[in-house]
């Protein structure tokens, strides 16, 4: 059995699972073979002395001890003589006799105390565990220490499994006692803390208390751990404290490359929670140390979670928790990073697509699910699944804009601060995504043109597989997805002349690549030119048909950051890349160029574009090219024919590499810069530094926020020791903010590079990471 496991006779127990599953998960008690827990089973003195041998050494197997020598003798071939024997010698239990142990024999509460309190550093005679009245005395010390807490049982019957677990249990967390001065106490010799607890001195148990942030496919990931420390994976279910305070119970890893073993999770504190959205909680007020939360106004504690002080209005309707102290005060308020609000582009028997891929069995969706509808996505707390709520959508014009507030057909709304798509959002007519009172999405219904509407065409073919002949092309949409599709007319020429055209060309004619808006119906495209005259050509207006790119030009115009821009290889391949992306390119030779700007905007940036590189030329700043380094050492400039280099010697992901650059191809670069080296130009690494606060799998999550980050096969990992200005071969991804609660701007320890647009689960994929093995990185910040 493992912690959180359900015994078949669980509703059977009627102390808290928590403390049943975690002394199974350390050993001290077990289920039985078919399943069940037997709760009110009584235990034998043979089994309690085998539970205090597992806390008392932390092990399980007493045979060492089996041949010692003992004056019981009832106890001979007894399955439980070396637990018996062990902790006979350690004064912890006692016989009946000198001759008589009674290992079968129940124990009753009054017995198990004592063995416990003999465990916690008592000595039976000193403490009067002994003698007459040894039972009220040894009832009155446990409950003093807290062994009593929610052991519901008579003391002097034989005590319940389920009670033997709860009296271990709260034994462990108790702090040890020791006699000083005459009289026992659980303060330390100096006074200034309490002593180790049971768990922390014999069974090597640390806690630490902290956030559970979420679970990531069923493992927990907390806001932080504690320095050095990387934990197996925990999937006990806890989603009833996700958002919560909580104690971790864990054992440190057996050698300095491993990990920690959980072996429990328990709320902690006096909190209350507040479930809300995060539009209904107002903005900070830092003058009179208050917030309103659901119409209601709430002073802030003065030691507040940064959460609270630095928040400020955000207009959405993503579930959050508000944390209330024991006074009544805000402390922490915390975003819901499972919500999101989606487009349904696919519903199958096994999966339903929408920004990612979902198991049909781990998602809980309204009747009638289709495609193209939009929806909610959220987390049940207690099964973990996927919910899918059905998003309320209207159509309506754009009466009035007032900043982030629109009109809509008499009714206002404001636009999320999380919104997407939404350039079109405009006055005029558009469909609108709405979830209470927030705009997430915009999708025109006519008037200004959607990039959701352009797509490219590289090569057409005819296609027997449908039945009949189909012209079939290869198109590659904004978003960067890619499929064939079923094409019935491009530029007013329809299906039969289109095969004639393509069968009299080889079947595959390329004359037709280029950039489209598309109309769809059920799986039919009609294309057109964006300058072809359709309906939609007027939104657009080119840009000087010049080759050059560079300088934040293409052909002629300015480059929007978010712009869409299809990039054609020497291959013939197509991919997606932003305007930020192309922008940085300098003087690259194109054969070809289509610019436009959409006119929403004025015609001084261009939205769109479609570059055709020469047939000899790669794509800058592809994957392959760029190498990512930590400049260790600077050696120096060389001439050769007239030309200046600079050389460096960079720790990249594959070890040390020495480069030579262009003295004009070189920014300048010092020792302890993180750079990137591509198409034989070396630039300063354009990363972000920060705090690696959320770790599970290849997911990252940095600063305390809700963004994804991963690690693909493509990141380049890169181990440095900041304090010895040097790399390291290998390394580990640590968690950086400290368990004393530092903010994580004091705890920088990785500095990363992503893709500027997330992929199709919703994640930014990281091109780089450095990491400092110290939790360091700050240094090279400060510098």
């Amino acid at each position: 059995m493992f912690a959180g496991a359900a015994f078949t006779d669980q509703s059977d127990i009627a102390v808290d699972s928590d403390v049943v599953d975690t002394m199974v998960a350390l050993g001290v008690i077990e289920g039985y073979t078919d399943g069940s827990f037997r709760p009110d089973d009584t235990v034998t003195r043979a089994e309690m002395a085998k539970m205090i041998y597992v806390v008392r050494t932390g092990r399980s197997d007493a045979s060492a001890y089996n041949d010692d020598a003992t004056s019981f003798t009832d106890i001979g071939d007894h399955w439980a003589r070396g637990y018996i024997k062990y902790c006979n010698s350690l004064g912890i239990i006692a016989g009946h006799s000198a001759t008589r142990f009674a290992p079968d024999d129940t124990v009753t509460t009054q017995e198990a105390a004592k063995m416990l309190l003999v465990t916690l550093g008592y000595n039976a005679e000193t403490a009067g565990l002994v003698g007459a009245g040894w039972g009220t005395k040894t009832i009155a010390l446990a409950d003093e220490n807290g062994l009593l807490n929610d052991v519901n049982c008579g003391t002097t019957q034989g005590m319940p499994r389920q009670y033997a677990a709860q009296l271990i249990y709260n034994t462990i967390f108790a702090p040890t006692v020791a006699y000083r001065d005459g009289e026992y106490t659980n303060l330390n010799a100096l006074g200034n803390g309490k002593n180790d607890t049971v768990g922390e001195k014999y069974m090597d148990l640390l806690s630490y208390e902290t956030t559970l942030v979420r679970y990531t496919d069923g493992k927990a990931v907390f806001a932080d751990t504690p320095s050095g420390v990387r934990f197996n994976d925990y999937t006990a279910d806890h989603n009833d404290l996700v958002g919560r305070e909580v104690r971790v119970l864990y054992k440190a890893a057996a050698n300095v490359n491993g990990k920690a073993t959980i072996y429990g999770l328990f709320e902690v504190g006096d909190n209350t929670y507040i479930d809300t959205i995060v539009g209904d909680v107002t903005d900070y007020s830092a003058s009179k140390k208050e917030i309103d939360v659901n119409g209601t106004t709430y002073d802030v504690a003065d030691d507040a979670d940064s959460s609270v002080t630095g928040w400020s209005n955000y207009d959405s309707a993503q579930p959050a928790t508000v944390t209330l102290n024991d006074k009544n005060e805000v402390y922490k308020i915390e975003k819901d990073g499972d919500f999101k609000v989606a487009k349904v582009t696919f519903v199958g028997t096994k999966t339903i697509t929408a920004e990612g891929s979902y198991d049909v069995e781990d998602v809980e969706a309204y009747d009638g699910i289709a495609k193209d509808d939009w929806i909610v996505v959220s987390k049940n707390d207690y099964t973990n699944n996927w919910v899918f709520t059905k998003a309320d959508v209207i159509t309506g014009e754009v009466e009035v804009e007032n900043g982030d507030d629109f009109t809509i057909d008499g009714v206002t709304y404001t636009k999320a601060d999380d919104a997407k798509s939404i350039s079109d959002l405009a006055l005029g007519n558009t469909v609108e995504v709405v979830v209470d009172g927030y705009i997430y999405n915009c999708e025109k219904v006519s008037g200004i043109a959607s990039l959701d509407e352009i797509v490219y065409i590289n090569g057409a073919k005819v296609d027997n597989d449908y039945g009949d002949k189909t012209v079939v092309a290869r198109a590659v949409f904004t978003d960067g997805t890619s499929e064939e599709i079923k094409v019935v007319d491009i530029n007013g020429t329809k299906k039969d002349d289109l095969i004639k055209n393509l069968e009299a060309n080889d079947a595959n004619l390329k004359q037709y690549n280029g950039m489209y808006v598309f109309d769809q119906d059920d799986d039919e495209y009609t294309l057109r030119d964006i300058t072809s005259g359709s309906d939609d050509s007027d939104d657009f207006e080119a840009a000087t048909a010049n080759t050059t790119v560079g300088d934040d030009r293409i052909g002629g115009f300015r480059v929007n950051d978010e712009a869409v821009v299809f990039v054609v290889d020497k291959d013939g391949d197509v991919s997606v890349k932003t305007g930020a992306e192309v922008a940085g390119w300098t003087e690259v030779t194109v054969k070809k160029v289509e610019a436009y700007a959409n006119k929403s905007s004025g015609v001084n940036y261009v939205d769109l574009a479609a570059v055709v590189m020469e047939a000899n030329q790669d794509i800058p700043g592809s994957s392959s090219d760029a190498v990512y380094g930590y400049v260790t050492k600077t050696l120096g400039q060389t001439k050769e024919d007239n030309t200046t280099y600079n050389s460096y010697e960079l720790w990249t992901a594959d070890g040390t590499q020495t480069i030579k650059v262009k003295n004009s191809n070189d920014y300048g670069a010092k020792k302890l810069d993180f750079v990137k080296f591509e198409n034989d130009k070396l630039t300063k690494a354009n990363v972000e530094y920060a705090a690696l606060t959320g770790l599970a799998g290849d997911s990252l999550y940095f600063d305390g926020g809700n963004d994804e980050y991963v690690i693909t096969d493509d990141t380049q990992v890169i181990y440095i020791n900041v304090a010895d200005e040097s790399g390291v071969e290998g390394g580990d991804l640590q968690i950086a903010t400290d368990v004393d609660g530092k903010a994580p701007e004091d705890d920088l320890n990785v500095a990363y590079e992503a893709e500027a647009t997330k992929n199709s689960d919703g994640a930014y994929e990281l091109k780089v990471v450095f990491v400092d093995v110290n939790n360091d990185i700050k240094n090279v910040l400060d510098n």
